[in-house]
């Protein structure tokens, strides 16, 4: 595969990485713990693609001869480095609102148990009041 083809696979790749981003973003908000499971995976297997295919055109870049390197090869190398940096920082940033979604709706649920708890023994505590009473 030509170095062009596999920059162009590489970056529909990463677009694919964002889209599931995108979709663990929206499942997060719905609380849907099985659906945020199933894009997770999907997309640690996104992710190791997308470092074997960079793996892959790192090594083809370092490969090429001052000689055999031209203006347009270098234009097109410096495009996909700025889109890799765009998509991943995109990513990043939707890393980190569902990184703290995730997070709120932990405290949420912790919370609730210490809430659920707490009544239990109030219960518990009443119905042994009663009973010695």
């Amino acid at each position: 595969m030509r170095l062009y083809e596999k920059i162009m696979q590489h970056l529909d790749f990463l677009e694919s990485l964002k889209e599931a981003t995108v979709a663990l973003g929206r499942a997060s908000q719905k609380e849907d713990i099985n659906l945020i499971e199933l894009i997770t995976d999907n997309r640690d297997r996104l992710i190791n693609v997308i470092k074997t295919f960079q793996s892959g055109i790192e090594e083809d870049i370092a490969k090429i001869k001052g000689s055999t390197s031209t203006p347009d090869l270098i234009e097109i190398l410096k495009t996909w480095s700025d889109e890799v940096n765009e998509i991943i920082q995109s990513v990043d940033e939707y890393d980190k609102q569902i990184t703290s979604s995730l997070e709120a709706q932990k405290f949420e649920t912790s919370k609730e148990i210490g809430s659920v708890f707490r009544n239990k023994n109030s219960i518990k505590n009443y119905q042994s009041n009663v009973v010695k009473g």
